[in-house]
């Protein structure tokens, strides 16, 4: 079981990839 401190850290670590890879994708078409 994952301390609640180290499972926020993973979701917002996911949230900032996504972020990242939409822009970049917007990015790469545009």
């Amino acid at each position: 079981m994952m301390s609640p401190k180290l499972s926020l850290t993973k979701i917002s670590v996911t949230t900032i990839f996504k972020r990242i890879d939409r822009d970049g994708v917007r990015a790469g078409a545009g």
